[in-house]
Parts: C-alpha cells; sequence; structure tokens
C-alpha cells in the first residue's frame, strides 16, 4: 500500500502504477512524474522475472507498447478479477497489475509487488520488488466481468458509504476504541491523492478512487476491533457487512484502473 501523511491507507501501489503505466509509456518524458507518484518514498523499484531491471528501465522498454492495463485487488476467497494462474501469487500480494503489450512482440505480463519494510517504527523504509509473470490472454474481459463500470463503482460507493456508517454504529466505540471517531473522520474527509495519481486523469475517477480508499480503511480498522458489548451473531453479521463493502471498494479501485479497447464505448 501507499501511505497518506497520517499513515492512513490511500491507494495500492498497483493502482498508482497502472493509472501511470499508459501514460508514461505514450510520453516517456512524464517518467519522473510517473516515478514520484509510484514510487514515493519507498527506495527504487526493481522488476524481475519476464522482464528485470529497473522500473524505469522497464517502463522505457514499454514505451508505446501498453495496449491495456488494470490494478487488481485480490483477497482470500475472492479471486474473481484474476487469472487463475496468479491468482495464489497476487492475493498474497493484495495487489497486482495487468498489463497487455501491442508490438512485434505482443505479450501479456502481471506485475506483483513483494514489498519488504526496513527500519525503525519511527523511521521505517520500503523495498519493492515487482515480479513480473506470464498471463494468458483474455484477461481483461474477465476484469470486465467483476468489477463492471466506473459507473456501477460510483453508485456501489455512494451506497457503501452509508452502509459502513451504520454498520459501526453497532461498534462499543467509547469501551474499545477510543480512537475510532478519527478514522470515522475519514468518511467525510477528502483523501489527498495528488501525489500519487497521474493530474490529467477524469474527475469522476479521482472521486471514485478517494472514496474507495476511504470505505477501505475504515473497513480495515472495524473487522480489526468488533467492540466488547456485541454478541458473536452480530459480530458476524457486521463482518459480513464489511466484507461486501470491501469488496465494493476493491472493484471500483479495478474499475477506476481499467484501460482497455473492449471497455470503450
Amino acid at each position: 500500500m501507499i501511505f497518506g501523511s497520517e499513515g492512513a491507507v490511500v491507494v495500492p501501489r498497483s493502482v498508482s502504477l497502472a493509472l501511470w503505466l499508459p501514460r508514461v509509456c505514450a510520453a516517456p518524458a512524464r517518467m519522473g512524474d510517473a516515478l514520484r507518484g509510484v514510487v514515493g518514498d519507498d527506495e527504487p523499484h526493481q522488476v524481475r522475472g519476464l522482464v528485470s531491471g529497473s522500473l524505469a528501465q522497464v517502463l522505457t522498454g514499454w514505451a508505446h507498447r501498453v495496449a491495456a492495463c488494470v490494478a487488481v485487488c485480490p483477497v482470500p476467497g475472492d479471486v474473481s478479477s484474476v487469472p487463475a494462474s496468479i491468482a495464489p501469487h497476487a492475493t498474497e500480494a493484495g495487489e497486482a497489475v495487468l498489463v497487455r503489450l501491442a508490438g512485434p512482440s505482443p505479450a501479456n505480463v502481471a506485475l506483483i509487488p513483494q514489498v519488504e519494510q526496513f527500519g525503525s517504527a519511527i523511521e521505517p523504509g520500503w523495498s519493492v520488488v515487482w515480479d513480473a509473470v506470464d498471463v494468458p490472454e483474455g484477461w481483461e474481459l474477465q476484469v470486465m466481468g467483476a468489477c463492471g463500470s466506473i459507473a456501477d463503482a460510483d453508485r456501489q460507493l455512494r451506497a457503501g458509504m452509508h452502509e459502513v456508517t451504520e454498520a459501526l454504529l453497532t461498534l462499543d466505540v467509547a469501551r474499545s476504541a477510543p480512537w475510532f471517531a478519527d478514522v470515522v473522520d475519514t468518511l467525510r474527509d477528502p483523501v489527498d491523492l495528488s501525489l500519487v495519481v497521474p493530474p490529467d486523469i477524469s474527475a469522476r475517477v479521482v472521486s471514485v478512487l478517494e472514496r474507495a480508499a476511504r470505505l477501505r480503511t475504515v473497513v480495515d480498522v472495524a473487522t480489526r476491533d468488533e467492540g466488547g458489548a456485541v454478541s458473536a451473531s452480530a459480530a458476524a453479521s457486521r463482518r459480513a457487512v464489511l466484507r461486501t463493502l470491501d469488496e465494493r471498494a476493491r472493484r471500483a479501485m479495478e474499475a477506476a484502473t481499467l484501460l482497455s479497447p473492449l471497455a470503450m464505448g
């Protein structure tokens, strides 16, 4: 994940890369901006596998070849948007970028980040290596079937923001999580994505990504802290609601990053 200034999860690295990938490969002069958005405070990213080198070298080699790409966000039990051949690998990472390359040597590639944290809790650092592996053709239709359109994602997220608020009301906030009010504020406060996404993406995509990021952050915290004054059945019901909301947010991130001729029109 890429973290915001207050430590809250903003977007997975794969989301940032999937949005920058077609832009920097179409206009290599934007490489510096793309690397700042994707890499952020990490150590320089590396790539290994089907292609190897620094992330900058790989993107340079893919100049004018990216025909389709998307970020996928699988979790255990929900890999509907991920080709079966990479599902275990991508699920372990929680994210991946799928790319179709055109040109004299067409290929379908998945980039799956392996992230290692180092340093101290006060001054942490991250090293990131992207595993480049082959994926079969047809992933574009699979992703489209799983995530739907950006308009669908927008509607689902608007409903989800209300539903997660209702789910959180069952938490015993005062006794179990006195800090929880700060997290609930993320449902209202905007998320600044300007440092991690291209400046020329549409306002609708930015809006969907912002709401999805806020929703996943709150769902994550609510899932980890169930409170002490609810029954086992109520806790199980709340977990089911939160899983559904997280799925909506993940599908929204996928729809927001999908670039494919099949999805146009």
